[in-house]
C-alpha cells in the first residue's frame, strides 16, 4: 500500500479463523474537525471478505480497534474509547488517557472487558462493556523513565492483566491487589533506552511475544520471552561496556 492514502492499524484473529483488518483512509481527513473514515474488513476462514458494516465509521485519530464478542466494536481514539453497537451506532464514549508519540494507547480488550490507562494517566481502569461501567481501578507499574503511558497490555481469558514496559513483564490477577513480576526488565533488553514496548501477546506455552519499537533506528523487533529452568534468573557475571561517544543503546 506504499504511496496510497491507506494506513493499516491492526489485525485481530478469532478462534474460528475469522480475521478483522482495520485501516484508515486519509483521503477522507477533515481539517475542520480532524476526523477520518475508519474501515474494518472481515475475512472468513473460507477466504470471503466483507466490510464490518456498510458504511465507514467517522472518528478522530484512532490508534487501534477491537471487534467485541457481541458483534460490537471498541475503537480507541484521541477523544476516548468509542463503543459502537453492531450496526455502527455509537453507544458511549469511555473516558481514558491517550497514546504517546506514535504508539498505541495503553489498553487491552477481551471478553467484553476493556482495560485502559485512566484519564489522569496514573492508573488503569477496567470497563465492563456490557454496562460501560468502570469496575476496577489498578495502579500502574511505573517505568524507570517516568512515563505512565509507556508500554503494552494484554488480557487472558480470565481477565488477568499482563503489562510490559521498561521495568519488565508484570502480572495482575483479576480482583487482586498487587503486581507480580514475571520478567525483570533490568535483566533483559526491555530496559534499553532506545526500545519501547508497543504490543504484547501471550503464547500457548507460558511464553510472551513483545513487539518493540526502536526510537533510534525506527526498525521494530519481535522478542519471545519464555521460562528456561536451566538458565539462572540472575546473571553470574557482569559485562562492562565502554564507548567513546554517547549512545541511546
Amino acid at each position: 500500500l506504499e504511496g496510497t492514502s491507506i494506513q493499516m492499524l491492526s489485525t485481530q484473529q478469532e478462534l474460528d479463523g475469522t480475521e478483522y483488518l482495520t485501516y484508515i483512509d486519509w483521503e477522507s481527513y477533515s481539517e475542520e474537525d480532524m476526523t477520518v473514515n475508519f474501515y474494518i474488513v472481515k475475512a472468513a476462514s473460507d477466504g470471503s471478505q466483507t466490510f464490518y458494516n456498510d458504511r465507514p465509521l467517522v472518528t478522530s485519530s484512532p490508534d487501534f480497534a477491537s471487534v467485541l464478542s457481541d458483534g460490537g466494536l471498541l475503537v480507541s481514539t484521541f477523544d476516548g474509547g468509542m463503543h459502537y453497537s453492531q450496526d455502527g451506532t455509537k453507544k458511549r464514549t469511555l473516558l481514558q488517557g491517550y497514546a504517546y508519540s506514535n504508539l498505541r494507547t495503553l489498553a487491552a480488550q477481551r471478553n467484553m472487558e476493556y482495560v485502559v490507562i485512566s484519564p489522569e494517566e496514573n492508573s488503569l481502569v477496567r470497563y465492563d462493556l456490557k454496562t460501560d461501567n468502570s469496575v476496577e481501578t489498578i495502579p500502574i507499574v511505573l517505568p524507570d523513565r517516568g512515563n505512565y503511558g509507556e508500554g503494552a497490555l494484554t488480557l487472558d481469558g480470565e481477565g488477568n492483566i499482563y503489562m510490559c514496559n521498561s521495568t519488565g513483564i508484570h502480572y495482575w490477577k483479576k480482583g487482586g491487589s498487587i503486581w507480580e513480576t514475571l520478567v525483570d526488565g533490568n535483566l533483559s533488553s526491555l530496559s534499553m533506552p532506545s526500545l519501547v514496548a508497543s504490543n504484547i501477546a501471550q503464547g500457548s506455552d507460558n511464553d510472551f511475544f513483545v513487539l518493540l519499537s526502536n526510537t533510534s533506528s525506527g526498525v521494530p523487533s519481535l522478542l519471545r520471552f519464555y521460562y528456561d529452568p536451566d538458565v539462572a534468573s540472575v546473571p553470574s557475571e557482569v559485562l562492562s561496556i565502554f564507548a567513546l561517544s554517547d549512545s541511546a543503546t
